[in-house]
């Protein structure tokens, strides 16, 4: 770095001022890297942050909501392209939503989310059954289990956020009186 920095500056190495500032522009260049290096590091830390048990519900809920777009298709014998690529698009929404409920879970510790995860695991392998679409013959029955499954585990998570309120009041009730 001094090597290219020399290069860079030569001209100005020949007067006795131009050391200081030489000096001076190096920390710059130096100070300008560490807030670059600290900048990425924020963005690192923020891409694998973890969701909170609010942002689970929405995410479970939005699934949800797939899932009955799905089950509409195929209900009314749509089982083309989009039906393929919403059932694709719901088995790799499954298994992320598991994998970060997994995450989740053993963070905290809370076997109710590793059990909304397994549900969701599930989930997702009766979903992959209709990855190709419906076959002659085929019922959807394989998607109601699926909704079954969905229904149960955004069950489980909204339970849970009802226990975070009624913790977080007794805190609040502790704390104050």
């Amino acid at each position: 770095m001094r090597q290219l920095f020399s290069l860079i500056c030569s001209s100005a190495a020949e007067q006795p001022a131009a050391d200081a500032t030489s000096l001076l522009l190096e920390y710059l260049i130096y100070a300008a890297i560490i807030v670059v290096g600290i900048v990425v590091l924020i963005f690192i830390k923020r891409g694998t942050k973890l969701p909170t048990h609010a942002d689970l519900e929405r995410r479970f809920s939005s699934h949800a909501e797939a899932l009955e777009e799905l089950i509409a298709l195929a209900e009314k014998k749509e089982v083309g392209y989009d039906f393929i690529r919403k059932a694709n698009k719901l088995v790799y929404m499954s298994d992320k939503l598991a994998y970060l409920a997994t995450l989740v879970s053993e963070k905290e510790r809370d076997n109710e989310i590793g059990s909304a995860a397994l549900q969701l695991e599930q989930c997702g392998k009766k979903i992959a059954q209709y990855k190709f679409g419906v076959e002659e013959g085929q019922s959807a029955e394989g998607l109601y289990d699926a909704r079954a499954l969905v229904a149960g585990a955004l069950g489980t998570i909204r339970l849970i956020m009802k226990r975070d309120a009624e913790l977080k009041d007794k805190k609040a009730k502790r704390n104050n009186g």
